[in-house]
Protein backbone atom coordinates (compact mmCIF):
# COMPACT_ATOMS: atom_id res chain seq x y z
CA UNK A 1 0.00 0.00 0.00
CA UNK A 2 2.81 2.38 0.98
CA UNK A 3 4.62 1.98 -2.39
CA UNK A 4 1.11 2.41 -4.35
CA UNK A 5 0.78 5.84 -2.31
CA UNK A 6 4.52 6.89 -3.06
CA UNK A 7 3.82 5.99 -6.79
CA UNK A 8 0.59 8.09 -7.07
CA UNK A 9 2.18 10.91 -5.28
CA UNK A 10 5.31 10.39 -7.75
CA UNK A 11 3.20 10.18 -10.82
CA UNK A 12 1.32 13.01 -9.73
CA UNK A 13 4.48 15.60 -9.16
CA UNK A 14 5.72 14.03 -12.46
CA UNK A 15 2.26 15.62 -14.50
CA UNK A 16 2.60 18.20 -11.94
CA UNK A 17 6.47 19.17 -13.12
CA UNK A 18 5.50 18.14 -16.78
CA UNK A 19 2.87 20.99 -17.00
CA UNK A 20 3.25 23.60 -14.10
CA UNK A 21 1.58 26.90 -14.70
CA UNK A 22 0.77 30.25 -13.80
CA UNK A 23 -1.81 31.85 -15.62
CA UNK A 24 -3.43 35.29 -14.69
CA UNK A 25 -5.56 36.09 -17.24
CA UNK A 26 -7.76 32.99 -17.31
CA UNK A 27 -11.45 32.94 -18.06
CA UNK A 28 -13.55 30.29 -17.06
CA UNK A 29 -17.01 29.05 -18.39
CA UNK A 30 -18.99 26.03 -17.40
CA UNK A 31 -21.15 24.23 -19.87
CA UNK A 32 -24.21 22.19 -19.01
CA UNK A 33 -22.22 18.71 -18.40
CA UNK A 34 -20.28 20.45 -15.64
CA UNK A 35 -17.23 20.49 -17.64
CA UNK A 36 -15.36 23.91 -17.65
CA UNK A 37 -13.48 25.33 -20.54
CA UNK A 38 -10.65 27.53 -19.56
CA UNK A 39 -9.18 30.14 -21.62
CA UNK A 40 -5.69 31.27 -21.54
CA UNK A 41 -5.62 34.77 -22.68
CA UNK A 42 -1.41 34.38 -21.94
CA UNK A 43 -1.41 31.87 -23.35
CA UNK A 44 -3.55 31.90 -26.36
CA UNK A 45 -5.37 28.92 -25.81
CA UNK A 46 -8.60 27.34 -24.44
CA UNK A 47 -9.36 23.54 -23.41
CA UNK A 48 -12.42 22.08 -21.55
CA UNK A 49 -11.93 20.38 -18.40
CA UNK A 50 -14.15 18.53 -15.80
CA UNK A 51 -13.98 20.93 -13.01
CA UNK A 52 -12.33 24.27 -12.17
CA UNK A 53 -8.11 23.77 -12.15
CA UNK A 54 -5.92 24.77 -10.09
CA UNK A 55 -3.16 26.98 -11.41
CA UNK A 56 0.41 26.99 -10.60
CA UNK A 57 3.57 28.65 -12.02
CA UNK A 58 7.39 27.50 -11.31
CA UNK A 59 10.37 26.93 -13.23
CA UNK A 60 10.50 24.48 -16.21
CA UNK A 61 13.67 22.25 -17.64
CA UNK A 62 13.50 19.19 -19.82
CA UNK A 63 17.04 18.33 -21.49
CA UNK A 64 18.73 21.47 -22.21
CA UNK A 65 15.53 23.30 -22.42
CA UNK A 66 14.50 25.58 -19.46
CA UNK A 67 11.93 28.36 -18.99
CA UNK A 68 8.64 28.97 -16.74
CA UNK A 69 6.27 26.64 -17.02
CA UNK A 70 2.42 28.18 -16.80
CA UNK A 71 -0.11 24.86 -15.84
CA UNK A 72 -3.73 24.51 -14.79
CA UNK A 73 -4.93 21.19 -13.10
CA UNK A 74 -8.26 18.88 -12.01
CA UNK A 75 -7.87 15.90 -11.08
CA UNK A 76 -11.87 14.26 -11.41
CA UNK A 77 -12.73 10.47 -10.81
CA UNK A 78 -9.14 9.25 -10.53
CA UNK A 79 -7.91 11.00 -13.39
CA UNK A 80 -5.33 14.27 -13.76
CA UNK A 81 -5.69 16.50 -16.34
CA UNK A 82 -3.01 19.21 -16.87
CA UNK A 83 -2.45 21.93 -19.65
CA UNK A 84 0.93 24.03 -19.94
CA UNK A 85 2.91 26.75 -21.74
CA UNK A 86 6.68 27.58 -21.29
CA UNK A 87 8.21 30.00 -23.69
CA UNK A 88 11.21 28.55 -24.25
CA UNK A 89 14.67 30.31 -25.54
CA UNK A 90 15.02 28.96 -28.67
CA UNK A 91 15.46 29.51 -32.28
CA UNK A 92 12.13 28.50 -33.90
CA UNK A 93 13.95 29.13 -37.72
CA UNK A 94 15.92 26.07 -36.69
CA UNK A 95 14.23 22.91 -38.52
CA UNK A 96 15.66 20.34 -35.83
CA UNK A 97 14.80 22.06 -32.53
CA UNK A 98 10.89 20.87 -32.12
CA UNK A 99 11.90 16.77 -32.47
CA UNK A 100 14.93 17.81 -29.55
CA UNK A 101 12.23 19.44 -27.79
CA UNK A 102 9.82 16.64 -28.28
CA UNK A 103 12.39 14.19 -27.11
CA UNK A 104 13.58 15.78 -24.08
CA UNK A 105 9.64 16.46 -23.36
CA UNK A 106 9.30 12.36 -23.76
CA UNK A 107 12.05 11.51 -21.82
CA UNK A 108 11.64 14.02 -18.87
CA UNK A 109 7.59 12.52 -18.72
CA UNK A 110 9.28 8.72 -18.74
CA UNK A 111 11.39 9.00 -16.01
CA UNK A 112 9.76 11.29 -14.01
CA UNK A 113 6.26 9.06 -14.04
CA UNK A 114 7.97 5.55 -14.66
CA UNK A 115 6.76 5.21 -17.56
CA UNK A 116 7.24 2.88 -20.95
CA UNK A 117 6.21 4.20 -24.32
CA UNK A 118 2.95 2.36 -25.50
CA UNK A 119 2.79 4.36 -28.54
CA UNK A 120 3.83 7.50 -29.71
CA UNK A 121 2.83 9.23 -33.36
CA UNK A 122 3.04 12.84 -35.27
CA UNK A 123 0.45 14.93 -34.63
CA UNK A 124 0.10 18.65 -36.18
CA UNK A 125 -2.43 21.38 -34.76
CA UNK A 126 -3.53 24.50 -36.94
CA UNK A 127 -0.19 23.65 -38.98
CA UNK A 128 2.26 23.21 -35.83
CA UNK A 129 3.86 19.73 -35.96
CA UNK A 130 3.50 17.86 -32.70
CA UNK A 131 3.73 14.71 -30.63
CA UNK A 132 1.67 12.39 -29.18
CA UNK A 133 3.23 10.01 -26.55
CA UNK A 134 0.99 7.00 -24.92
CA UNK A 135 2.42 5.69 -21.89
CA UNK A 136 2.25 3.14 -19.34
CA UNK A 137 2.69 4.66 -15.61
CA UNK A 138 2.32 2.33 -12.34
CA UNK A 139 -0.84 3.62 -11.39
CA UNK A 140 -2.35 4.13 -15.29
CA UNK A 141 -1.90 5.34 -18.84
CA UNK A 142 -0.64 8.72 -19.37
CA UNK A 143 -1.53 10.44 -23.23
CA UNK A 144 1.01 13.59 -23.41
CA UNK A 145 0.56 15.80 -26.58
CA UNK A 146 3.06 18.71 -27.06
CA UNK A 147 2.97 21.05 -29.73
CA UNK A 148 5.52 23.66 -30.51
CA UNK A 149 4.61 26.90 -32.01
CA UNK A 150 6.97 29.09 -32.61
CA UNK A 151 9.19 28.97 -29.24
CA UNK A 152 6.31 28.18 -27.14
CA UNK A 153 5.62 24.50 -26.27
CA UNK A 154 2.26 23.32 -25.11
CA UNK A 155 1.62 20.46 -23.41
CA UNK A 156 -1.93 18.68 -22.83
CA UNK A 157 -1.21 15.98 -20.42
CA UNK A 158 -4.11 13.58 -18.93
CA UNK A 159 -3.50 10.49 -16.67
CA UNK A 160 -6.27 7.84 -16.60
CA UNK A 161 -5.96 4.73 -14.29
CA UNK A 162 -5.69 1.43 -15.31
CA UNK A 163 -8.78 -0.33 -16.68
CA UNK A 164 -11.17 3.47 -16.66
CA UNK A 165 -12.91 4.53 -19.18
CA UNK A 166 -10.87 7.22 -22.05
CA UNK A 167 -13.98 9.09 -23.25
CA UNK A 168 -13.29 12.11 -20.63
CA UNK A 169 -9.20 12.03 -21.42
CA UNK A 170 -10.45 12.14 -25.37
CA UNK A 171 -12.96 15.04 -24.41
CA UNK A 172 -10.36 16.86 -23.05
CA UNK A 173 -7.23 16.19 -25.72
CA UNK A 174 -9.80 17.08 -28.12
CA UNK A 175 -10.98 20.01 -26.90
CA UNK A 176 -7.54 22.25 -26.80
CA UNK A 177 -7.61 24.85 -29.26
CA UNK A 178 -4.84 27.90 -29.82
CA UNK A 179 -7.06 30.71 -29.75
CA UNK A 180 -4.38 33.67 -30.22
CA UNK A 181 -3.13 33.97 -33.84
CA UNK A 182 -0.43 36.32 -32.19
CA UNK A 183 0.58 33.44 -30.22
CA UNK A 184 1.45 32.20 -33.43
CA UNK A 185 3.87 34.57 -34.35
CA UNK A 186 5.93 35.25 -31.58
Amino acid sequence: MRRVVQTNRFVNRALVSVCLVMISGNGFAFSQDGWLTVTSKEGGYSVSMPGKPVEVGTPFGIGEFHGVSHVVNVRSAGSSYSTSYADLPIDPSDETIAEKVFDAAKNDLLEKARARVLDEKKIYLKGNSGREIKAQAPNGVIISRNYLVKNRLYQIVVLVPDNAPFDKADKFLNSFSITDTETQSF
